[in-house]
């Protein structure tokens, strides 16, 4: 059953990058990505990583809040806020 999952989640997966600009340099577009914060004993399968380590996360969460904006430029901004509940760590090293 996890192998079906697994595969489940890597066919959807997506990147979640946003470009805007770039408060270090006005000019330039950068891509920013959601984060999340967690410690070792949220999730204890951590312990060992290290920074620019790839992992896979597996969540399951309850939306707890969403939006709409549409700004002057007819573009339309939808956001949610996910409050996690579960979290387990695909692929140990």
């Amino acid at each position: 059953m996890a192998e079906e999952i697994i595969s489940l989640v890597k066919s959807s997966l997506r990147s979640v990058g946003k470009k805007e600009i770039s408060v270090e340099t006005p000019r330039e577009e950068k891509k920013y990505f959601p984060s999340l914060h967690l410690d070792v004993q949220q999730l204890p399968e951590l312990a060992g990583y290290d920074v620019e380590d790839s992992i896979a996360l597996i969540v399951k969460g309850v939306i707890k809040s969403h939006s709409i904006n549409e700004g002057n430029d007819q573009q339309k901004e939808e956001s949610f806020n996910i409050e996690i509940k579960k979290i387990g760590l695909v692929k140990k090293k």
